[in-house]
C-alpha cells in the first residue's frame, strides 16, 4: 500500500528538517530516500496540504509514479532489443 498521503500530511504539520524525514520514516516504514523523493516531487508539483478533497489516492498515485508501459518506455526508448538463438 503505497502512504503518500500520509508521508505528505506528516511533512506539513511537522516542518521541514532532516529529524523530521526520519521521523516519518519511523512512523510510515518508508525509507528515508523514498521519502525524500516522493516529497521532491510534491515540492514540483506545488502540492499544498491540506489536499483538494476530490484527489483520491489512486489520482494522488498518478501525480507520483508512471503506470508500467510508460516506465518501460522509458527505460527502452530508441534502443531495440535484438537477441538471437542459436540451437
Amino acid at each position: 500500500m503505497r502512504k503518500i498521503r500520509e508521508i505528505l500530511r506528516l511533512k506539513h504539520t511537522a516542518g521541514l528538517s532532516i529529524r523530521v524525514r526520519r521521523q516519518i520514516h519511523v512512523s510510515t516504514k518508508v525509507s528515508v530516500g523514498a521519502i525524500q523523493k516522493l516529497l521532491s516531487k510534491a515540492e514540483e508539483q506545488q502540492l499544498t496540504w491540506p489536499l483538494p478533497e476530490a484527489l483520491d489516492d489512486r489520482q494522488l498515485a498518478r501525480l507520483f509514479y508512471c503506470n508500467g508501459q510508460q516506465k518501460r518506455d522509458t527505460y527502452l526508448g530508441s534502443f531495440p532489443i535484438k537477441f538471437s538463438l542459436k540451437l
